[in-house]
């Protein structure tokens, strides 16, 4: 067996295949985003906002051939809930990805305060459904201080609002996993 000599010209370069060219295309951050862990937070954002759109573009056009080319009042949360993401998607790209992290995260916190609107679904859940997620993006997208924001804005609003079907036992509980999952992501943090 004999050892190959090391190449002239260096290592060979990494191939790509067309898919990963083409995700890191609409995933790649704004040139100014100079700083390797801005860069990352960025991308990953962007690639996170990227697929959201796109699994919410499906549901829509699917509720759109289940309901006759109808939109109902279940399509208008997800409409909201596309354009919300489209746009922290746009900024994401752009030299002010923290903001667009910030449309995005906010974003979804607002979710289920549209699906109670819409009057599709249980309260209850609509809030868990649309808050735990943005807890958890929050976590790993935005910095401490606007993770706390989120965490107590969107319990003063839980509990300073009468939301219809929720009980004061359900809305005790809703409140306690609130608690529970900030205190987990912001030690956790």
């Amino acid at each position: 067996m004999t050892i190959q000599p090391p190449s002239p010209t260096g290592p060979r370069p990494r191939k790509q295949s067309g898919l990963s060219i083409f995700w890191e295309f609409l995933t790649k951050p704004h040139p100014t985003v100079k700083e390797l862990g801005a860069r990352r937070q960025a991308q990953f954002a962007a690639g996170i906002a990227l697929v959201l759109a796109l699994l919410l573009l499906v549901g829509l056009v699917s509720r759109l051939f289940t309901h006759a080319g109808r939109l109902d009042a279940g399509s208008y949360p997800l409409f909201g809930l596309l354009v919300i993401v489209s746009i922290g998607y746009i900024f994401v790209r752009t030299r002010n990805h923290r903001a667009g992290m910030s449309i995005l995260v906010w974003g979804f916190g607002t979710a289920g305060f549209l699906v109670i609107g819409a009057g599709t679904t249980d309260p209850g859940s609509a809030l868990l459904i649309g808050l735990l997620p943005a807890y958890i993006l929050a976590s790993i997208l935005l910095p401490l201080w606007e993770l706390v924001t989120l965490l107590v804005a969107s319990m003063v609003v839980v509990a300073s609002f009468d939301i219809p079907g929720v009980t004061p036992t359900v809305l005790g509980a809703l409140l306690g996993n609130l608690v529970t999952t900030g205190i987990l992501l912001v030690t956790g943090v």
